[in-house]
C-alpha cells in the first residue's frame, strides 16, 4: 500500500505543541499591520491580483504601454488632410515696381484657407502606422514580461514565509523536546542515577536548540521582510497557505523549453522589436521616394503688395517633392536601421538562452527533489519508527535518555530536511512556469484583457530567412533551436541537441545488490554477482 506523507501529520502524532507563542516571541514589528485580531488568510493567488494593481515595476511598464498606444493617432494623422488658415494684418510700407517707384503706406490684410492631403509619400504612412502597431504588441508583452518576474519574485516569497513558518514550528518543538528530556536527566543525575557529563551534554543540546529557534526566528523576520518589499503590506505568518499549483508539466526538459520558446513573453517582446525595426527601415527608405500632395487653396487680400483694394483668390494644386541630393543623411539615416534590425535579432538570441537557461536550472532542481523526497520520506517515517523503538526500549532499561536526545535529533533533521526539500521542489515549480510563460496562466490577474491581447496565446514562431535563420545549419531552425551552436550540417531534430550532457539523476546501485559488508570477516571473499 501507498505511505502518503505530511509532516504535519507525523508531528500531529506527539503531544502537541503549538506556535502561538513562539509567534509572539516574532518581532512584532513584522508581523502584526493591525491589531491583534484574527486575520483572514491571503492566499497567493489575493496577493498577485493586488500586486498587479499596486506594483510600481508593472505599472511603469503599464504606463509605457499607455505611452505608445497614445502615439498611434499621430502615426495615422498622416492618413487624414491638413485643413488650416492663416490670418493677418497690420502696416505695409511699399516701394518698387508695383508703386512706380513711389512708397505707399497701407493698412494691409490677408487670410487663406487651405486643406492639403498626402497622396503618396513612398509608401512612409503605411510604414510608420505598422511600426506604431508593432511598438504596441512590444510594450504590450513587456508588461507581462514584467509582470512575469514580479509574479515569481512575489511566489518566492510568498513561499519563504510559508517554509520559514513550518521550520519555526519544527525548531520549537524541538526545543520544548529538548527541554523535557534535559529535566529528566537533571532528576536522574541528582538522584545518582545518571552522570554529570550526561546533564551537561543534554544542556549544552538544549542550548543549541534555543540558539537554533532564534535563527528560525530570524529567517521569518527575512522573508517577511523581503515580501513586504513584494507586497507593500504587512501580514501575518498564519495568513499565509502553501501554495498547491495545478498546472501539469510536460515529461521532459526538451518538451518544457521548446514550450517556453513558443509562449514566453520576453521572446515575444524580443519578436516585435524586429518588426519595429523592420517597419522602421521601411520609413527610411520611403525618403528615397517623391512625395506628392493636393491641396486646395482660396485667400483673400486687402490693401497688400502697395495697391489699393481687395483680391480674391482660389486654386487647386498638385505639388511634388523630390530630394536629389542631402549629402548623405538619407543613406546614413537607412543603414543605422537596417543594423538595428540585426541588434535586435541579436537580443532574440540571447532572450533564447536565457529562457533555455531557466528552464534547465529549474528542471534539474525539481527532478532531484523529486528523487530525493522518496528517499526523505523514508528517513522521516524511519527516523520515527526508531524514535518509538528507542522510547519503548528506554521503558525496559535497554536505552538511556542520551539515547532518546540523539534520536530525537535525527528526528528533528529528518523533518527540517524533508521540508527543505519539499518547498524547494515547489519553488522550482513556480521558476518553470515563470520560464515557460505558464505563471500568468496559473495565476491569471486580467492583464491581458487590459493589454488588449488574446486570452489564449498563440504558439506560432516567426524565422527571418533573410537575417540567416539557422547559422549552425543543423536542421532546426534558431527560433525553436535549443543547442543554436552545434556542430555544422548536424542531423539534430527536433530539438537541435546532440546529447543532453546532464548527470542522469537517481541512486545508481540497485537495492539488494551483492555488497561486501562493512567490516569483512576473516576469509571472507566479496561476491562481484548482482541481481
Amino acid at each position: 500500500m501507498t505511505r502518503v506523507f505530511c509532516i504535519a501529520c507525523i508531528r500531529a502524532i506527539k503531544k502537541k505543541l503549538f506556535l502561538p507563542v513562539a509567534l509572539v516571541l516574532v518581532s512584532p514589528g513584522l508581523l502584526f499591520a493591525t491589531e491583534a485580531a484574527t486575520a483572514h488568510s491571503v492566499s497567493l493567488q489575493e496577493v498577485l491580483q493586488n500586486i498587479t494593481k499596486t506594483d510600481p515595476s508593472i505599472l511603469e511598464a503599464l504606463k509605457q504601454y499607455e505611452s505608445v498606444v497614445a502615439e498611434r493617432s499621430i502615426a495615422t494623422s498622416e492618413y487624414y488632410p491638413t485643413v488650416g488658415t492663416k490670418l493677418s494684418t497690420g502696416p505695409e510700407r511699399t516701394k518698387g515696381v508695383p508703386t512706380d517707384d513711389r512708397e505707399e503706406n497701407l493698412l494691409a490684410t490677408s487670410a487663406t484657407l487651405f486643406a492639403r492631403q498626402n497622396l503618396y509619400n513612398g509608401g512612409k504612412t503605411t510604414a510608420f502606422v505598422k511600426e506604431t502597431d508593432a511598438r504596441i504588441k512590444a510594450a504590450a508583452y513587456e508588461v507581462l514580461t514584467v509582470a512575469n518576474k514580479v509574479y515569481l519574485d512575489a511566489a518566492e516569497a510568498y513561499i519563504n514565509v510559508v517554509q520559514a513558518v513550518e521550520l519555526l514550528q519544527i525548531a520549537e518543538e524541538n526545543a520544548l523536546t529538548q527541554e523535557r528530556i534535559m529535566r529528566q536527566v537533571r532528576e536522574k543525575t541528582e538522584a545518582g542515577f545518571n552522570r554529570f557529563s550526561e546533564l551537561y551534554n543534554s544542556e549544552s543540546r538544549l542550548v543549541l536548540a534555543k540558539a537554533s529557534y532564534i535563527s528560525r526566528q530570524q529567517d521569518l523576520n527575512q522573508a517577511l521582510t523581503v515580501f513586504h518589499r513584494q507586497f507593500g503590506r504587512l501580514l501575518r505568518p498564519e495568513q499565509f497557505i502553501k501554495p498547491e499549483p495545478a498546472y501539469q508539466f510536460p515529461d521532459s526538459v526538451q518538451t518544457a523549453i521548446d514550450m517556453a520558446l513558443k509562449r514566453n513573453p520576453a521572446l515575444k517582446v524580443a519578436k516585435y522589436n524586429i518588426e519595429t525595426r523592420r517597419h522602421s527601415y521601411d520609413k527610411a527608405s520611403s525618403a528615397y521616394l517623391p512625395t506628392v500632395d493636393f491641396e486646395l487653396q482660396g485667400q483673400y487680400r486687402s490693401d497688400t503688395g502697395g495697391e489699393e483694394g481687395e483680391t480674391t483668390q482660389a486654386g487647386a494644386y498638385l505639388t511634388l517633392n523630390y530630394t536629389f541630393f542631402d549629402g548623405g543623411f538619407r543613406e546614413g539615416n537607412k543603414a543605422k536601421e537596417q543594423q538595428s534590425i540585426r541588434k535586435e535579432y541579436q537580443r532574440s538570441y540571447i532572450e533564447r538562452r536565457n529562457v533555455n537557461e531557466t528552464i534547465r536550472l529549474a528542471w534539474n532542481i525539481k527532478e532531484a527533489e523529486d528523487y530525493k523526497q522518496e528517499y526523505l520520506r523514508d528517513h522521516v517515517l524511519l527516523s520515527e519508527k526508531t524514535l518509538n523503538a528507542f522510547k519503548d526500549e528506554y521503558s525496559v532499561g535497554r536505552r538511556t535518555l542520551l539515547d532518546l536526545l540523539n534520536m530525537e535529533n535525527e528526528y528533528t533533521d529528518a523533518q527540517i530536511s524533508m521540508s527543505q526539500t519539499q518547498f524547494s521542489h515547489l519553488t522550482a515549480l513556480y521558476r518553470m512556469m515563470q520560464g515557460t510563460g505558464v505563471l500568468l496562466d496559473e495565476h491569471d490577474t486580467g492583464l491581458r484583457k487590459v493589454l488588449n491581447l488574446p486570452a489564449k496565446e498563440s504558439e506560432e514562431t516567426v524565422t527571418y530567412a533573410d537575417l540567416g535563420d539557422n547559422r549552425d545549419q543543423d536542421q532546426v531552425l534558431d527560433v525553436s533551436d535549443q543547442c543554436d551552436n552545434s556542430e555544422p550540417h548536424s542531423s539534430l531534430k527536433p530539438y537541435g541537441c546532440k546529447e543532453d550532457n546532464g548527470k542522469a539523476l537517481g541512486y545508481p546501485h540497485i537495492d539488494g545488490s551483492q555488497l561486501a559488508p562493512y567490516i569483512a570477516p576473516t576469509g571472507f571473499k566479496a561476491s562481484t554477482k548482482t541481481n
